[in-house]
């Protein structure tokens, strides 16, 4: 099914450069299915190409040129290459808060992109503030049950765990589990990764704890 949707994409993008149509969307489809197989190399002129006549035939405001930023930004990511990929990352977020609002779904997957992004390069401290802000609208207009949330909910914990700060990432990765646990049950695939989770976070406070209290005792 793969190799055939490329085909027939390609086809489409074919038929559409003979005519003098608009390949932006297609492009972007066709970089899409590539970049889902891992054929980073094919995908990313299609995506330059993409952007390039976004921004020249909509402006650098339009979702289309936003959409099309984003892609190349996240395959770029997904490449390795971080220091690239940010800008476009950037764009894409202030853009979007700019047209649709700091509260839109597609504005917070703008500011979850960016806040993977930087935590990937190391910058726990500018990650923070993102997943912060994407954890409170979520509870606002979703609800603290809705899988969207608890996956918030989750980034945060671990961004925080991460940084060291055990005491608090606990109460967070402990509420994924528990609703996960009511909502979805035990034996689920998301209640298993929680429990892993929140498994592992207990153990390092555990060895934490004995640290200091050596330190204390020494």
């Amino acid at each position: 099914r793969d190799a055939l949707s490329i085909e027939l994409l390609s086809a489409r993008l074919q038929a559409e450069r003979t005519n003098g149509q608009s390949t932006i969307c297609t492009l972007n489809t066709l970089g899409l299915e590539l970049g889902a197989q891992g054929r980073y190399d094919e995908a990313e002129p299609l995506y330059r190409e993409a952007l390039k006549g976004a921004r020249s035939a909509l402006g650098y405001r339009h979702q289309n040129t936003l959409t099309s930023s984003n892609n190349l930004g996240g395959l770029l990511q997904g490449k390795g290459d971080l220091t690239a990929a940010e800008p476009l990352r950037r764009e894409a977020l202030e853009g979007r808060r700019e047209t649709l609002g700091s509260r839109h779904p597609v504005t917070l997957d703008s500011i979850d992109s960016l806040g993977g992004l930087l935590r990937a390069k190391g910058d726990l401290a500018a990650a923070d503030p993102l997943y912060r802000e994407a954890l409170v609208v979520r509870r606002e207009t979703l609800g603290s049950r809705h899988p969207y949330t608890l996956i918030s909910i989750d980034r945060l914990g671990g961004l925080l765990q991460e940084k060291g700060d055990l005491a608090a990432a606990e109460p967070l990765l402990r509420e994924a589990l528990e609703v996960r646990r009511e909502t979805l049950g035990d034996r689920h695939l998301s209640t298993l990764l929680s429990t892993r989770n929140l498994g592992l976070l207990s153990k390092a406070l555990l060895l934490q704890k004995m640290s200091d209290l050596a330190v204390t005792e020494g």
